[in-house]
């Protein structure tokens, strides 16, 4: 019996130092997006785009895609849990947003559509 629970200690002590694998973090995910962003079309200073902007190419993403694809994009966002313990701001989703639509190997098409926008100054995109 002690054998039986030493091993079963060792199991879950191995467990917690190697842990489960984590989700890509904010900087991350919004790193990859923008890299992905200034290869795809440097020329239209997307990094000014306004998060409200952003939210609403993501939206208008989601809503060309299938509706089967729109479902798994909110399943796999999950805002609700991802942003649980955000008070306030629309960042949160955007990230989990892109960071489902990248799960997805939706990224390369979502910054495609991102690309039709084109920003003059600091949140003047159209």
């Amino acid at each position: 019996m002690r054998s039986l629970t030493i091993c079963v200690g060792f199991i879950l002590l191995s467990s917690v130092a190697v842990g489960a694998p984590s989700e890509a973090s904010v900087q991350t995910v919004m790193d990859f997006y923008k890299s992905q962003v200034d290869h795809v079309c440097p020329a239209k200073h997307l990094d000014w785009l306004s998060a409200g902007d952003l939210n609403y190419a993501l939206e208008n993403f989601e809503k060309s895609l299938p509706p089967s694809q729109e479902t798994e994009i909110e399943q796999t966002a999950n805002v609700r849990a991802a942003c649980a313990h955000t008070i306030a701001g629309i960042g949160c989703a955007n990230v989990a947003y892109i960071r489902a639509v990248t799960t997805m190997n939706l990224l390369p098409r979502f910054v495609e559509s991102v690309c039709k926008f084109t920003c003059v100054g600091l949140f003047q995109c159209q």
